[in-house]
């Protein structure tokens, strides 16, 4: 157990310190994450309240919101210092948008939220990074 939380304290410094860098070696999420937005016209439900689980630097939160103009947007990571980058880039387009996105810094695992607070979670390889997948999706389930 000590070994799993040294492990994840490492992934979140380790993301901490890549944060102004990140998007220019992030090749692999922004295919996969473009290639999950590709696929939104799917989903049927018209989500009010969407959590984006491991946002990282917000390229997909943002593209969630040109896909779901009128939803209130909670962009969440376990790294803080992607969150503030996500908030540098998202501050002038959420403008634009005129939409509502929320920052949070969270662990999937314990989600911070009450029950039934999203209709949408999108999660962009974020997944490997939770340590107890059982419990990271009783948490997404409530």
């Amino acid at each position: 157990m000590h070994t799993e939380t040294i492990s994840k304290k490492r992934a979140r410094d380790s993301f901490n310190r890549a944060a102004s860098t990140y998007d220019k070696v992030a090749v692999l999420q922004r295919e996969v994450g473009q290639r999950l937005i590709d696929r939104l016209d799917i989903i049927k439900t018209v989500p009010n309240n969407i959590l984006d689980v491991g946002c990282g630097t917000g390229d997909n939160t943002l593209l969630l919101g040109k896909a779901y103009k009128r939803a209130t947007i909670v962009a969440m990571d376990f790294a803080d210092q992607m969150l503030k980058v996500a908030d540098t880039k998202q501050s002038w387009k959420q403008k634009l948008l005129n939409q509502k996105i929320k920052f949070v810094c969270a662990d999937a695992e314990n989600l911070p939220f009450s029950d039934n607070s999203f209709e949408f979670i999108f999660s962009n390889l974020t997944l490997q990074w939770c340590l107890d997948l059982e419990q990271t999706f009783k948490e997404f389930n409530r």
